[in-house]
């Protein structure tokens, strides 16, 4: 019994591939590339400073109450002008959680729209 079942486990697909994070990661010659042609491949944000947990670890004494929040359409200028010098990611990094910035919703539009 015990090899029938390893048998199908063989033949299912537990594991999904990890997703493709097209845009994210270069090398070393695409990124000397975009250097001398003044252009950008990727960008970081942080969004914002708020977070519901509080991780004893965490460097950016995030919070709540924290007042540190990114204006959205400041936000989507920066990501409109690095589009146009050729940014193929916008990660979203940062002292706080990024699904609690209020806006967090609207970044998938804004990221689908660099493909």
């Amino acid at each position: 019994m015990l090899g029938e079942e390893s048998k199908n486990l063989d033949t299912l697909h537990l594991f999904l591939p990890p997703p493709e994070l097209r845009g994210y990661m270069y090398g070393a010659q695409e990124a000397h590339e975009a250097r001398k042609l003044n252009r950008l491949l990727a960008i970081r944000l942080e969004t914002s400073k708020s977070c519901n947990l509080r991780c004893r670890y965490c460097y950016a004494q995030s919070g709540e109450d924290s007042v540190k929040v990114a204006d959205f359409d400041v936000l989507k200028r920066i990501v409109s002008e690095a589009k146009e010098l050729g940014i193929r990611s916008v990660v979203v990094i940062g002292g706080g959680e990024p699904t609690l910035y209020r806006t967090s919703k609207n970044w998938l539009p804004i990221s689908i729209s660099l493909e």
